[in-house]
């Protein structure tokens, strides 16, 4: 490749000198002939071509003039000087430096030049040409008119070509030599740098090429290649260096990358086990009430990770009362998650065993959170007792989010609730108890705060109107599930491709009057925002008169 385009640029160059030498030359003789030329006008006496009427009318200067033109042929170093007149139409010879041109004798083999000098009345060059006596160069001029503005008189001079196409030959045949003598020193050159640079990059580029497709370790081989590769003193020899110290630290890192994949998966195992603990949390069964009472129940849980720090509850208290909860921790992830399992466990034991006001329960749960929190996060929660005799609530808040009461005539208000400082901050909080009148048929919404402050690209948040206001669009009358599913839903086209920014949990309980009821549960996995693995509960209670 590089000797074709050595010779490529050789040719180029030795041609290119030849034709710039060529219009050189060219250019030259052309200034030559043009002074002769005009110097040949100051030969011709005043009124010299006014005289002639035809080929009997020699001027009496006639002699002088040739001899002047012979002598100014001489001079000029040129083959000859004569003046032409175009007598109708025909071109005619009225002075000539050469003796055997006689006087009037008619222009035979006129050049393509001197014919175009006739029709426009400029001056031109004829570039070698050739005719019956040899080949010239000509410079034609004209030098008066007869005919209005129309020159009828031309001066010539030719100049023998031969000499000079010889000259440009010999010109050629030396430079070709030349070309030829820097071409092989051109492939000389080209064959040493190709043995001292060339063939060791090949030789290292094989080598890097080889190190990727054995796990970046050289074979002994390859090793004594890049080793004497490294010996050279030369930017060759600081290259195969630098790939002896790559392939010494990409060996370590494939090493480490191994070890840090082991780890990653070990760590992925044991968040699916969190993450399995987590759904088990959820409960998934409920015992049979008294004949007197019916609710449906159905909640959801999205962590925004794979595991998260919200969580709902419920569970019977008696065959009367209905507990439930729903909380949020201040941060996400496992840590978020074991905190939240902890306060869960704690306030259902302490609603089992103190039969307390869920105020108190609420208390005890607090300080003992205060007295045991090293990672220093809170929850927020709100919880109460549903009793299923007379649709009357207890409940309680922990600085949680407002729940949605959704009446069975289509009305959705906010309950009312006097909010305390979320468990695990003060040991001194203290919480109020409230009461809420269900009627046949309404339904209690509980929700965290990954619902309303659900964010799109715009960082616009969903916001509690846009809750109240789907709410408002869903059947009165409609199950827990379909009241969830549709919130859910409406809250995926709002944050579209955003990710999920918080953990989410709804908790919906519709009171169904006091007909009677069989309670059953069933689980489900509800549709994450993100693609995110989510914990969905459903619990309905059927009704049986």
């Amino acid at each position: 490749m590089l000797a074709l385009l050595s010779l490529t640029v050789t040719t180029f160059t030795t041609v290119y000198s030849c034709i710039d030498e060529r219009r050189f030359v060219l250019a030259s003789i052309e200034a030559q002939l043009a002074a002769a030329a005009h110097g040949a006008r100051r030969v011709f006496p005043h009124g010299y071509h006014g005289q002639l009427r035809g080929a009997f009318s020699i001027p009496k200067d006639f002699q002088r003039v040739r001899e002047g033109l012979r002598e100014l042929a001489a001079t000029a170093n040129v083959e000859n000087v004569y003046a032409v007149m175009l007598v109708d139409g025909t071109l005619r010879f009225t002075a000539d430096s050469d003796a055997n041109c006689e006087f009037f004798d008619v222009y035979e083999e006129a050049p393509a030049a001197l014919l175009e000098a006739v029709a426009d009345g400029q001056p031109r060059f004829a570039q070698p040409y050739k005719d019956r006596y040899g080949t010239w160069v000509s410079y034609f001029y004209p030098i008066s008119s007869r005919d209005g503005d129309r020159p009828v008189v031309f001066i010539g001079v030719d100049m023998d070509a031969s000499k000079f196409e010889r000259e440009l030959s010999a010109a050629a045949a030396w430079r070709g030599t030349m070309g030829v003598i820097l071409f092989l020193v051109t492939l000389g050159l080209q064959f040493v740098i190709v043995n001292q640079l060339v063939s060791p990059l090949g030789k290292f580029s094989r080598l890097s090429v080889g190190l990727t497709k054995a796990e970046f370790k050289f074979t002994e081989e390859e090793r004594r290649s890049i080793d004497s590769l490294a010996a050279r003193g030369d930017e060759i020899g600081e290259l195969a260096s630098s790939l002896v110290f790559m392939e010494s630290q990409l060996h370590r890192f494939i090493l480490e990358l191994a070890r840090t994949s082991a780890q990653q998966q070990k760590e992925e195992a044991e968040l699916a086990i969190a993450r399995d603990m987590q759904l088990r949390m959820v409960p998934h069964e409920l015992a049979p009430v008294s004949s007197h009472r019916d609710i449906d129940i159905f909640g959801v849980l999205e962590p925004a990770k794979a595991v998260g720090g919200d969580l709902y509850d419920f569970f019977m208290i008696d065959e009367h009362r209905l507990f439930f909860q729903i909380g949020d921790v201040s941060d996400k992830g496992i840590h978020a998650a074991l905190f939240m399992s902890m306060t869960k466990a704690l306030l259902k034991a302490a609603v089992v065993t103190l039969n307390a006001p869920i105020s108190e329960t609420m208390g005890r749960v607090n300080e003992f959170l205060v007295h045991n929190n090293a990672s220093q996060m809170f929850v927020t929660l709100f919880a109460g007792i549903l009793d299923l005799r007379t649709g009357l609530v207890s409940y309680t808040d922990a600085g949680h989010e407002v729940p949605l009461v959704l009446r069975v005539s289509g009305d959705v208000e906010e309950l009312p609730k006097k909010a305390g400082l979320p468990l695990a901050v003060d040991e001194e909080s203290t919480y109020t108890v409230q009461t809420l009148q269900l009627n046949h048929g309404d339904c209690l919404l509980l929700y965290t705060d990954g619902v309303r402050e659900g964010m799109n690209a715009n960082r616009e948040q969903f916001s509690r109107c846009r809750m109240v206001k789907c709410m408002r669009s869903v059947a009165a009358a409609a199950p827990p599930r379909e009241i969830i599913s549709t919130l859910l839903e409406r809250l995926r086209e709002f944050v579209n491709e955003a990710p999920q920014s918080d953990d989410i949990a709804v908790l919906a309980i519709r009171y169904l009057g006091d007909e009677g009821a069989a309670i059953s549960v069933s689980a489900k996995r509800a549709r994450p925002i993100e693609d995110k693995a989510a914990i969905t509960q459903d619990v309905m209670v059927n009704s049986r008169p």
